[in-house]
């Protein structure tokens, strides 16, 4: 009884110490080894300036650490430097797809941000949602999709949030 309340002890503070994530992606697709790709800036549905191109560039350097050698961004037509609140310039996915070919990309990230903040209260924990779609270039068409969200400790930085939820969300997608 002793060691039955101390292992539940335990499973209770580990469950309690890595916050809660939830994913949705549809199955996992392989993509063609040294692919090129494209990323669009990313929608940000959130009130916190530029969180879609904070999760766009984490986005980014996730993908680049699973192993995508050519990864180019669609140019912003936003002139933030003047604005103290970028606005939200996410283009067209008709577009983006005809920028794409033009550079002979085979697929295409998108994604949008749903949540980006700091919880209210003493705790404040962070927390993300974001949602990512992977589209082939070749014939426009949507290969993989996710959505996730992820709260964390009073502890953890939003970035380390947001890092460890994209990261988790493109784990299906074989890269390489």
């Amino acid at each position: 009884m002793k060691y039955g309340l101390k292992a539940l002890i335990i499973i209770a503070l580990v469950a309690l110490a890595s916050g809660c994530t939830r994913i949705n992606s549809s199955p996992g697709v392989p993509i063609v080894p040294n692919s090129r790709w494209g990323m669009a800036i990313f929608a940000n549905n959130t009130e916190i300036p530029q969180a879609g191109y904070r999760a766009m560039s984490i986005t980014a350097g996730v993908l680049r650490s699973k192993g995508v050698r050519s990864l180019a961004i669609y140019p912003s037509t936003a002139n933030c430097n003047k604005l103290i609140v970028c606005p939200n310039s996410v283009p067209p996915l008709s577009a983006v797809l005809s920028w794409a070919k033009a550079r002979h990309l085979n697929y295409v990230m998108m994604g949008a941000v749903n949540e980006w903040d700091y919880k209210v209260g003493l705790d404040g924990e962070p927390t993300a949602g974001v949602s990512l779609q992977l589209y082939s270039v070749g014939n426009g068409a949507l290969v993989w999709s996710s959505v996730g969200s992820k709260i964390g400790t009073s502890r953890s930085g939003l970035a380390v949030i947001a890092q460890s939820l994209i990261n988790e969300m493109l784990s299906c997608l074989k890269i390489c």
